[in-house]
């Protein structure tokens, strides 16, 4: 996870469980069962959706999702996620703001 996107999201008072579901050398994902008690899942390409899903199965998210973009969140639905959150500016800023404003 991007250290200033962890550091953000903290100043707002989340708890953050990073959660490696994407590195370019493929290292598998490590704390998926974390996923049963997250609030939120957020993903900032189309792969990091592809590789959460591998990761997780086909077991149902709880958690509310959120996209970097359209073309992430177009992955997402693909995927039979129901993204809550993508904003209108495709920075890590402005996915936070977006979250905390359906707070």
């Amino acid at each position: 996870m991007n250290p200033d996107f962890e550091k953000l999201l903290s100043k707002v008072g989340a708890k953050v469980t990073n959660l490696v579901l994407y590195r370019i050398d493929k290292v598998a994902p490590e704390n998926v069962d974390a996923v049963d008690q997250a609030d939120w899942v957020t993903f900032a390409s189309a792969q990091t959706v592809r590789n959460f899903m591998e990761a997780v199965g086909r077991r149902p998210i709880r958690a509310k999702v959120a996209c970097i973009g359209p073309i992430t969140a177009a992955a997402a639905r693909k995927a039979g996620l129901k993204v809550a959150v993508i904003p209108k500016k495709f920075t890590f800023d402005a996915l936070i703001q977006a979250m905390v404003n359906t707070l």
